[in-house]
């Protein structure tokens, strides 16, 4: 028996059977019936919920009761009281010797009236294991309150992984064309849409929408768009929840709290639709020991069936569904991604990238990143064979079969601090809006209009919300016409200003050492030539470097103090025409709102700002510069808003 039997076999009893472990344990395993003609009350674990029956049987782990119509009822044994699970061992005892047997019956959902003729089994034993009592949560009713032990999940190993060799398989959304589907629009202008949240199959959309009204509790819109169809089903309920993940089952979602503030997105609620009424099961906090933003979860997906993932405070989790136990934990960073085919998460803690085999619980592949990384987000394209990773400007490619970089490119004058999707094999959009050719570097097109995006396989769905009506927009991108522009833009020779073997001026006067002017140049002439041009006196297209202070700044930190340092900003930018088209900069004095200090022994905080009083010179040793640099568009003269190609404005009737 591997360690992953082990857990997948015995977590969800060994966890919660209370007092007579061993006894209970042989009596699911082996299955127990008789019939005792009493009625008897029986009570939950929570105590909330009471059911008048008699006891008929327990196997596999669950007990049959009977109530006095004849209906008969199933509910696991770990979901009763202590003392009601003390009484089914005392009728089990007293009926030991009882040769009469009943017949079998099929599995059904708990407290349900016993399912009829051709209902399919493996729905009934999928609602058997949900929670017990699911039909007796009203609308009204919190959710259920778990505490999570990470101490009793599997620890996977990330380390010592050697090689990098992957199989990817088909993707298991099998819908070929999802339909537009419109959903109620704005009931107050206020009201804002939080994120879509998709089912590993493809075929369901739950588009949540949020208003602060009425406080301090505000009311929260769930519409489930069904994409087969183009219809959909709206219900309403309260809290300041966002979703993250869509059970294929287009019922269950999982829920993250949504209020502003580090720290404000850490607790999960499951959560089950059932037409207009929204029923919450439980409630849980993954990271409670955690401060800040640690405690934040920032993605969730379901697992097939039985199971869904999580990420946060540096680590992956591996829950069971619908009990949300902690099954395993994988020390692993950054937003990860879901292979198309359900099999791999990809995750990067900003020095490493890596692929975990969610069937086989284990690290299949990693590897170091080609620099570090900061707040990296990853998406796969439709096929999975390509890996994307985003951090602010970054855009590096992998081959996901053998870990190979496709592209590594910094990203012009675009920063991108939201989501990425990979709609296309050969288009990464960046930030809900920009998209980027992988092969060509081309920044192609912007989208704007949208609330938010999410991409099913090759499809991208746009969200728009208006005060008529909202709609979840299937697109292929690069849409005909966006293609159409490239095409011609392309046999423009003047496409690009920025190519390989283009002239670049080199521009160091803004540096007031002489000195590390001349080191300067020696360093860019290296970094030109490693981005495929070449540094010339007459180039067109200019790097400017220099370094602007010192001013005088205060920094203050919560819990030290402040500081009075003298500040320092280098930066490079290459200029065209009097227009910045890239930049880059660094400062001496750390910004944002978490600082990581590296002290040495016997050094605070205040030396370690005293030692970095300078420059940071070393930027033109160290800088990537882009490969491709495209020509400023615009009328007039003028720039346009955009850098990519062109643009285009997502309404709920289409592109315009």
């Amino acid at each position: 028996m591997t360690g992953r039997s082990f857990w997948c076999r015995t977590s969800a009893m060994s966890r919660s059977v209370i007092g007579g472990t061993v006894a209970l344990l042989l009596l699911m395993l082996c299955g127990q019936r008789a019939v005792a003609a009493e009625t008897e009350t029986w009570v939950d674990a929570t105590g909330k919920f009471r059911i008048e029956a008699s006891f008929v049987s327990v196997e596999d782990g669950v007990v049959t009761l009977e109530r006095e119509g004849g209906s008969q009822v199933e509910v696991p044994l770990d979901k009763l009281s202590d003392a009601s699970q003390k009484r089914v061992k005392e009728l089990l005892d007293a009926m030991a010797e009882n040769p009469f047997k009943p017949a079998d019956s099929e599995a059904m959902n708990p407290f349900e009236s016993k399912p009829q003729a051709g209902r399919s089994s493996a729905r009934s034993r999928r609602d058997r294991d949900e929670q017990p009592l699911d039909d007796n949560v009203g609308p009204g009713t919190p959710p259920r309150q778990l505490q999570v032990d990470w101490s009793r999940a599997d620890l996977i190993a990330n380390v010592g992984v050697g090689g990098w060799n992957v199989t990817v398989g088909e993707a298991i959304s099998s819908l070929e064309e999802p339909r537009p589907t419109a959903f109620p629009g704005k009931s107050n202008f206020f009201e804002k849409m939080l994120e879509i949240a998709v089912s590993g199959d493809g075929r369901n959309a739950l588009v949540v929408t949020s208003l602060d009204e009425p406080k301090p509790a505000g009311t929260l819109r769930l519409s489930i768009c069904d994409l087969e169809t183009g219809k959909s089903t709206t219900a309403e309920s309260t809290g300041r929840m966002a979703p993250l993940a869509l059970h294929n089952d287009a019922e269950h979602v999982i829920m993250r709290r949504a209020e502003f503030g580090f720290g404000n997105a850490d607790r999960l609620e499951i959560w089950r639709l059932r037409g207009r009424s929204v029923q919450k099961l439980v409630s849980f906090v993954p990271h409670e020991d955690a401060r800040g933003g640690s405690r934040d979860v920032n993605w969730a997906r379901f697992l097939g069936e039985d199971r869904f993932a999580t990420s946060g405070n540096g680590m992956i989790g591996i829950w069971s569904f619908p009990e949300a136990e902690p099954l395993a934990r994988l020390p692993a960073g950054g937003r990860p991604a879901m292979s198309p085919d359900g099999r791999l998460i990809a995750w990067c803690d900003g020095q490493n990238v890596g692929l975990f085999d969610v069937q086989e619980l284990e690290v299949v592949a990693q590897q170091a990143t080609p620099d570090r990384l900061h707040d990296p987000k990853l998406a796969f394209s439709p096929s999975g064979k390509r890996l994307a990773c985003i951090a602010q400007d970054r855009l590096i490619v992998w081959n996901t079969e053998d870990g190979s970089v496709i592209q590594d490119m910094k990203v012009p004058s675009v920063h991108i601090f939201t989501g990425i999707d990979f709609p296309d094999e050969d288009y990464v959009l960046g930030g809900n809006q920009f998209l980027i050719g992988v092969e060509n570097q081309v920044l192609l097109w912007t989208y704007s209009g949208q609330q938010q995006v999410t991409c099913v396989g090759p499809w991208t769905c746009f969200g728009t919300f208006g005060d008529r009506t909202g709609a979840l927009l299937p697109m292929k991108i690069p849409h005909v016409g966006a293609l159409k522009m490239l095409e011609k833009a392309s046999s423009d020779p003047n496409l690009f200003v920025l190519k390989e073997g283009t002239r670049v001026r080199l521009d160091v006067s803004g540096l007031p050492n002489v000195a590390e002017q001349n080191r300067a140049i020696q360093g860019l002439v290296k970094r030109v030539a490693a981005s495929g041009s070449v540094a010339e006196p007459d180039g067109k297209i200019v790097l400017v470097a220099a370094v602007q202070g010192p001013t005088q700044e205060t920094l203050s930190l919560r819990n030290s103090g402040d500081y009075t340092v003298q500040k320092y900003v280098t930066s490079l930018k290459y200029m065209y025409e009097g227009q910045v088209l890239w930049q880059t900069s660094t400062s001496n004095v750390p910004g944002g709102p978490v600082i990581f200090f590296n002290l040495e022994d016997g050094e605070n905080i205040g030396d370690w700002l005293k030692k970095r009083e300078k420059p940071d010179y070393e930027l033109f040793q160290r800088v990537e510069l882009p490969r491709f640099l495209q020509r400023p568009t615009g009328q007039g003269g003028r720039p346009s808003q955009s850098m990519t190609i062109g643009t285009s404005k997502v309404t709920a009737q289409g592109l315009q």
